[in-house]
């Protein structure tokens, strides 16, 4: 299994997401939808995270390794806070990089070189 993980922007301490498409509880009948759930390691995979890790394709081996949600849904907790659904990463085999964005961006003069023609 591969999971993508990406840093969040949103806080100062470094934190995790993933894009997923999910079923939300009590709307079922809009099918799919995306969501972003929180990614958090336990003590031995963050161990095996890089220093400078800023996200990444993530390679699960094994199930044992991974806990997800199978719905989107938003419980309360026993002080009455939200609690979003998490995706749990126990351990993993290793951390491929993300695919870079194909170059959209084209300079005048990025043309292919031309032999030059006397007029």
């Amino acid at each position: 299994m591969k999971v993508k993980v990406l840093k969040s922007k949103q806080t100062e301490f470094p934190s995790w997401w993933t894009p997923v498409t999910i079923m939300v509880k009590g709307e079922e009948e809009k099918g799919l939808q995306k969501k972003g759930l929180q990614v958090k390691f336990t003590k031995v995979a963050d161990k095996k995270l890089p220093v400078d890790f800023k996200g990444g394709i993530i390679v699960i081996d094994n199930p044992e390794h991974i806990n997800f949600p199978y719905v989107y849904e938003i419980k309360q907790n026993e002080d009455g806070e939200d609690e979003y659904p998490v995706v749990w990463i126990r351990d993993f085999k290793e951390i491929l990089p993300l695919p870079r964005a194909e170059n959209t961006c084209h300079f005048e003069g990025d043309e292919e070189e031309t032999s030059e023609t006397e007029l």
